[in-house]
């Protein structure tokens, strides 16, 4: 890995809510394809933030539901707050 995909995969990582609870999948993909998670980090954000189809508290439901059915602790809490934040009821 050379530098530059090092500052990618740390600029990626410090984008995301907390790189600390990266699944597995996450870490090896930045070690082994940094270029792959930036794409996919892109991917992500533009459906989040950029495109308007649903409001964001659904989407942060959605992918609490997503993070709930892998198991995923850490990303079940994240998404509910981000939802509570953003609109969506208890």
């Amino acid at each position: 890995m050379t530098e530059c995909d090092r500052g990618e995969v740390k600029r990626c990582s410090n984008e995301s809510s907390a790189s600390a609870a990266w699944r597995g999948w996450t870490r090896m993909l930045a070690e082994r394809d940094p270029d792959m998670l930036k794409r996919l980090h892109e991917i992500v954000m533009h459906v989040l933030y950029e495109r308007q189809t649903l409001p964001l508290r659904f989407k942060y439901v959605l992918m609490m539901c997503l993070n709930a059915f892998q198991f995923h602790e850490f990303g079940v809490r994240a998404q509910t707050r981000a939802a509570l934040q953003n609109g969506a009821s208890e």
